[in-house]
């Protein structure tokens, strides 16, 4: 498989994860969102290890969101086969007959992938939303890859609301470097 352009997401390292499941090892180096530190134990499965055991692994969904673009089309005909096929291959299920329902919705416009520009294009984007009294933030609102996690889409609406009551300036949409590097040191 020839690596492409835009890829935001590791490929699985099978033989890696394998061994940090039985090491008992959280695996803190996968790729550009390693900063961020939530939780502070037991790693990103950890929340979704807990849901599973207050839900119960019978009632555990997992939903896919495939990204397509001119140097990564998705063949429409076989998109749902092709990705209950690659949760076969990386093991996060066991076999097709796992899947009890299918849904599947092409959106013409969705989240945007980051390129190069992508903050000059935001800087403008969010200058003619702010003219009319827009101010965009959130999980898809800010359109940060970086700062769109739940805790970083929490801390965009209480920054949000201390500027626009007290002028306080935003620290996770517009320095996310800066809020990445701030998280669990805080206490």
């Amino acid at each position: 498989m020839i690596p492409r352009r835009g890829e935001r997401v590791a490929v699985v390292d099978l033989a890696r994860a394998m061994e940090n499941i039985a090491l008992e090892r959280d695996d803190v180096s996968w790729g550009p969102n390693n900063t961020f530190r939530f939780p502070k134990r037991g790693g990103t499965g950890a929340i979704w290890r807990s849901l599973a055991a207050r839900i119960g692994s019978d009632r555990f969904q997992l939903n896919r969101r495939i990204v397509e673009t001119a140097d990564k089309p998705a063949d429409a005909s076989r998109v749902v086969e092709d990705t209950i096929q690659g949760m076969v291959n990386t093991r996060l299920i066991r076999s097709p007959h796992d899947v009890v329902s299918r849904w599947h919705y092409p959106a013409a416009y969705g989240y945007p992938t980051p390129s190069l520009r992508r903050n000059e294009l935001l800087a403008a984007i969010h200058a003619g939303l702010k003219v009319t009294g827009i101010s965009s933030r959130g999980r898809f609102g800010a359109w940060k890859y970086e700062v769109s996690n739940q805790d970083h889409s929490f801390m965009q609406g209480v920054e949000w609301v201390n500027w626009a009551l007290r002028e306080v300036p935003e620290t996770t949409v517009r320095f996310a470097e800066t809020a990445n590097a701030m998280w669990g040191r805080i206490s």
